[in-house]
């Protein structure tokens, strides 16, 4: 069954999209609209219908959920950006902190790409919401408290596996086309 959205947006929902958007977390195209704003095919995220069924779900099974819907949808966040790649990469070995990614991105291309603070912090903020990247906390013996380290989660490295086979096909295609288009002596 396809629900409709205001704004004539449908959608089929998915157990995991329907449990949350009933926790009021999340809904099928971003954020909840207020309660006022009528819902065609959904009740509101307020209502008794969505109370009973988030009732029924514990925290556990809607993170579950959520994961496993992520898995088997790697893809849907393909391509990544040079930067997100980067980072992902980088991160692929060992856990760093924000400076030992910057140092990483520009080893791995031999200092012909760098990142800047900005561009990383707001790239490794949305990976940990999608839960590709996690920070595990401070080091013991850390010389700087401050410091936050990140490590790449098991999604993440499905991610950049994705990726990295979906770069690794565009090379080969690239290869086969430019080897068939020999130029031709006048």
């Amino acid at each position: 069954m396809v629900k409709a959205w205001p704004g004539g947006r449908t959608r089929k929902p998915t157990l995991a999209n329907t449990a949350l958007h009933c926790l009021g977390r999340f809904s099928f195209f971003g954020p909840a609209p207020p309660a006022s704003t009528p819902h065609r095919g959904m009740e509101t995220s307020g209502s008794s219908a969505c109370r009973l069924k988030a009732a029924r779900l514990t925290t556990s099974s809607v993170s579950d959920i959520t994961g496993s819907d992520m898995k088997d949808n790697a893809s849907d966040f393909l391509p990544l950006s040079p930067a997100a790649l980067h980072i992902l990469l980088s991160l692929a070995g060992e856990d760093l902190h924000g400076y030992g990614i910057m140092q990483e991105v520009a080893r791995q291309s031999g200092g012909k790409y760098r990142i800047g603070p900005g561009t990383l912090y707001d790239n490794l903020q949305k990976m940990i919401a999608r839960r590709w990247v996690e920070e595990p906390g401070a080091r013991p013996g850390d010389d700087d408290p401050r410091r936050r380290y990140y490590r790449l989660t098991s999604l993440g490295r499905g991610i950049l596996r994705e990726e990295t086979a979906r770069l690794a096909e565009v090379v080969r295609e690239a290869r086969i086309r430019l080897q068939a288009a020999k130029p031709r002596r006048a």
